[in-house]
């Protein structure tokens, strides 16, 4: 397995939070899964809109939730500047 310099792997992972986030904004918060089956299928293969009464109602398919907000400040973060907060970085 080649090795990824820790940026790269700082990169993924916020990507991978983007991606996940931005696919589950419109079936998030459904606690039947009957219902969320008839609104969205056995599977979620596509950015989707929110249903109206639903959880983000008024948002658009691929927009960030609050938990997309989130990993948004990371690159802004003091930790995420070179030299800062170095040695408790270099475990990661």
């Amino acid at each position: 397995m080649p090795a990824h310099s820790l940026q790269d792997r700082v990169t993924g992972a916020l990507m991978g939070a983007f991606i996940g986030d931005a696919l589950a904004l419109g079936p998030h918060w459904y606690y039947n899964l009957d219902e969320l089956h008839v609104d969205y299928g056995n599977w979620v293969s596509d950015y989707t809109d929110p249903k109206e009464g639903r959880y983000h109602a008024g948002l658009k398919a691929g927009q960030s939730s609050q938990a997309g907000v989130g990993p948004a400040v990371i690159p802004a973060s003091p930790f995420a500047k070179p030299g800062v907060g170095a040695s408790r970085r270099s475990n990661v």
